[in-house]
């Protein structure tokens, strides 16, 4: 460490790791991560920071020498390999989607739609047409189904939905050969019909129960417009994945241009946006529930820096031996892993 007592660390906003206040002070998970880390250094070392507005502003210091090291959330990749060294990864991450809330749809909007109210129609009339057949074949002066049109049809259309239901009350029922063919030939269809129509409304049922979103994730955002940050992983991600990314400078101003409808969503890191959703609440954005593109986040040196080889063991013991590094994630995000 060269004797140094003093060291000074790049930032760069990107809440929860890294939280810079009003006043300029910082706090987060990276923060309290490599202040406890600090802590357990054999010499004491005073810590400063140098906040960095973006990641190309925050990589440029750590590589020119403005910062010994840089530690937000940095994520580890194979270009960035050739001019930096990374730490071992202390956050697993991958990437997100905002957009549009959707709304859990009402029972009856599910019930009356087009198709069902078709279906519905077409067992109507099918139920009529076989009243009037079997009144037709059937139909006698002392019988069950009245000679009279009305009330002979009317026999008939109750017997078909009770013969098609399965319910089979007994109280009206065919006597003539071809009567009884006929009904054997609509309790067989009823069986057919009855059970698709109930498995059509069971349907509509659960899904009325399920939230909807026109973004489940990224295969429906392939070629549409979306927002991401500039100079991060999001960028090539998206462009991966067959977006058209649209650079900002942050989150609040991706959400901006999404409410504008400029862009279809806002891809970023998954917990990013998790926490700027829950500091941030709208009632009309949400989180997709598909992510994809898992990534590790790590601390950043210049190549070749004592300060790697000085704090590598110390964040491999919090990481994997410490309960610490559980406490952050309980702290932080709610959960200990």
């Amino acid at each position: 460490m060269n004797g140094e007592s003093e060291l000074v660390v790049g930032v760069k906003p990107a809440e929860p790791f890294v939280i810079v206040a009003d006043d300029g002070s910082v706090s987060g998970f990276s923060i309290d991560l490599l202040e406890h880390m600090m802590a357990q250094l054999e010499e004491p070392v005073s810590v400063s920071y140098l906040v960095d507005p973006d990641i190309p502003t925050h990589m440029a210091s750590i590589r020119d020498g403005k910062v010994d090291f840089g530690i937000a959330a940095t994520t580890i990749t194979s270009e960035r390999l050739y001019s930096f060294d990374f730490s071992e990864p202390f956050y697993i991450s991958d990437m997100g989607i905002i957009a549009e809330k959707g709304r859990r749809p009402s029972l009856l909007s599910q019930i009356f739609t087009k198709e069902i109210m078709g279906l519905l129609i077409i067992v109507l009339i099918y139920i009529v047409i076989v009243g009037h057949i079997v009144w037709f074949i059937e139909r006698e002066e002392e019988g069950h189904f009245h000679t009279s049109y009305i009330k002979g049809v009317a026999t008939g259309i109750w017997w078909a939905i009770v013969t098609m239901s399965t319910v089979g009350y007994g109280d009206v029922y065919p006597k003539k050969h071809w009567g009884k063919a006929f009904a054997a030939l609509v309790i067989i269809s009823g069986v057919a019909i009855f059970g698709f129509a109930i498995a059509t409304l069971s349907s509509a049922m659960v899904v009325s129960q399920l939230p909807t979103s026109t973004i489940q994730g990224p295969d429906d955002l392939y070629g549409r417009p979306v927002a991401v940050i500039a100079g991060t992983e999001s960028v090539t991600l998206a462009e991966e994945r067959g977006m058209y990314p649209v650079p900002v400078e942050t989150l609040d101003e991706g959400i901006t241009l999404f409410k504008e409808g400029k862009v279809d969503a806002v891809v970023h890191d998954t917990p990013l946006l998790k926490y700027y959703l829950k500091n941030n609440p709208d009632p009309k954005l949400a989180l997709a529930p598909q992510t994809f593109d898992r990534f590790l986040y790590g601390i950043t040196y210049p190549k070749d820096s004592p300060w790697c080889d000085t704090l590598e063991p110390i964040l491999i013991k919090t990481i994997y031996e410490d309960e610490y590094h559980k406490q952050l994630h309980t702290k932080w995000f709610g959960v200990g892993e």
